[in-house]
């Protein structure tokens, strides 16, 4: 597996914004899990953040700190994984689901914090796995309404 000690795993915080945000808002999910952090007495989280457009479902596998972050999970540098909400950390079932399994793998727990999930509970785990599907559904309702309006506005101009 790997030789790094419990204690030695490091607490992260994923967070995801898009170039549009503007400084208050950007930093606002980074001070929800700081003072998370805080507030548990867990060590200072490392950010990984991934600036992109609104989430996408064949986006999120491309998210260059998201990748990063599993691959530190797979190292066993990480303990705990904390996001603002679980959408930061996916809208795509299939990656949410898959990048869980990686987790669960490596002892590693995710806490979503605005749905208070925790996945290192069989409880936690079912209700991620529902809100996940439910993200999933949701962005791709997002995308089809976009394919709407556009074919609506070619529609009326012909």
């Amino acid at each position: 597996m790997n030789n790094t000690s419990p204690t030695d795993r490091l607490v992260a915080g994923y967070v995801q914004h898009s170039p549009a945000s503007q400084a208050l808002h950007r930093d606002a999910p980074k001070r929800e899990i700081v003072a998370f952090c805080v507030g548990r007495g867990l060590p200072t989280p490392v950010f990984y953040e991934d600036e992109m457009p609104a989430a996408s479902g064949a986006q999120e596998a491309d998210r260059p700190a998201f990748q990063r972050l599993l691959k530190d999970v797979a190292a066993g540098r990480v303990q705990l994984i904390i996001v603002s909400t679980l959408d930061h950390w996916s809208r795509n079932m299939t990656v949410t689901l898959q990048s869980l399994r990686a987790l669960n793998q490596q002892g590693t727990g995710l806490i979503a914090l605005a749905e208070q999930l925790d996945s290192s509970t069989p409880e936690g785990n079912l209700q991620l796995t529902i809100i996940a599907a439910c993200a999933d559904v949701f962005s791709e309702m997002l995308a089809r309404r976009g394919e709407q309006g556009a074919n609506a506005w070619e529609v009326s101009e012909a």
